[in-house]
């Protein structure tokens, strides 16, 4: 799926840039 793909990607970007 690669809306669950683009959802972990946007979470682990989010969880790198905090």
């Amino acid at each position: 799926w690669p809306v669950q793909e683009k959802l972990a990607r946007m979470a682990m970007l989010q969880y790198v840039t905090e």
